[in-house]
């Protein structure tokens, strides 16, 4: 299996106020970007690819001692949506494929577990505790919360949308999704057949699943955290130094 981390976007947010990427940021337990690729390390990924884009030789840089990396450039970055660049990183890798968002922590044992369930469909890992990381991130937990919707069979359903508190969301999408090799080339077609490249990420999924293709969730408790903006990093860094 492989992995493809998504480290294209600008996050304007962070780089206004600490002038860097943000896939660079400083936590205790050092440079989020390098704790993921750490993580993939650990996993023992057979091929890591770092899709890049805003500001890339800082990202390149530093990662400059893991030889194993491939980098991908997104020529795109600032025009079109994230997808994008997971077409990019689909298109180069020929092998079963998890996804990475590069803004957001969690344990390189969660991407055991990935491994080990060896699913035959798409596969978002989605997390049950994530209250507990919203109490940390915003003062009203429901602000940036979105719609997750799954059946009994772990199928989802709906993902991505503005929720009424009465349809409380019990879990929330993490930032990774599993790509099996027998769906990598039906998805970039569908992506290029239809234009898809101003549709977020979920948006996408949603357009999946709407033509009948079975995503499956795969729940978790595992410790996950977003950094969505400064906020997120002066939050964590407080509760966790």
């Amino acid at each position: 299996m492989n992995i493809v981390i998504i480290a294209a976007g600008k996050g304007s947010r962070i780089f206004k106020k600490l002038k860097k990427n943000k896939q660079l940021i400083d936590l205790e337990e050092g440079v989020l970007l390098k704790i993921l690729v750490e993580n993939a390390i650990k996993a023992k990924f057979e091929k890591i690819y770092v899709v890049v884009g805003f500001k890339s030789k800082n990202i390149i840089n530093a990662l400059k001692n893991y030889p194993q990396i491939i980098f991908i450039y997104n020529k795109y970055f600032a025009t079109r949506e994230m997808f994008y660049s997971i077409i990019c990183g689909l298109k180069k890798t020929n092998a079963d494929t998890l996804v990475s968002y590069s803004d957001i922590y969690y344990n390189y044992k969660l991407l055991n577990t990935i491994i080990k369930k060896k699913s035959k469909n798409i596969l978002l890992p989605v997390n049950l505790s994530w209250k507990k990381i919203w109490e940390i991130r915003e003062k009203n937990i429901y602000d940036d919360a979105e719609t997750l919707k799954y059946n009994n069979n772990l199928e989802l359903i709906e993902i991505g949308k503005k929720f009424k508190k009465k349809e409380e969301p019990k879990s929330q999408f993490m930032g990774l999704i599993f790509i099996p090799q027998k769906k990598i080339s039906q998805i970039i077609k569908y992506y290029n057949k239809n234009k898809l490249q101003k549709m977020q990420t979920t948006d996408v999924l949603n357009l999946l699943l709407r033509k009948k293709e079975k995503v499956k969730v795969l729940p978790t408790k595992s410790f996950w955290y977003e950094f969505d903006d400064y906020e997120d990093l002066h939050n964590y860094n407080k509760k966790f130094k």
